[in-house]
């Protein structure tokens, strides 16, 4: 496995250990090199005044993270986001109006889902 390969399953798997998604707040933590650690992208001379900062997460691609601010937006390295806010999940039940719930009660939500699908399986 190459270094640009490497990139991608360490990116996907920090994605997936914490759990990042679109709409989340992410704060940038340092500058990055070109290519460091197989970063696909060149680092550019306005991202530096970025570091500190937060951001949304707009796109996860296989080779960076997406993070618009208030005024512009740039591609960044997994190893320079922190995860600091989960966006809320929209939801309806039974039909009615979507409501807005936080990632724990998604889980417990969608894990009782689960369960209860299963238990109608074996009967």
């Amino acid at each position: 496995m190459n270094i640009k390969e490497a990139y991608k399953v360490m990116q996907a798997a920090w994605v997936d250990l914490y759990d990042v998604k679109v709409g989340d707040t992410v704060r940038m933590l340092r500058v990055a090199k070109s290519e460091e650690l197989g970063w696909d992208t060149c680092w550019v001379s306005p991202m530096n005044c970025r570091v500190g900062q937060s951001g949304v997460v707009k796109t996860i691609l296989e080779t960076d993270i997406g993070v618009e601010f208030e005024d512009d937006w740039h591609n960044f390295p997994f190893f320079c986001l922190e995860k600091i806010k989960s966006a809320l999940h929209t939801i309806a039940f039974d039909g009615g109006e979507p409501e807005e719930v936080c990632d724990k009660c998604y889980e417990a939500l969608k894990k009782a889902l689960l369960k209860q699908q299963q238990a109608r399986t074996r009967d």
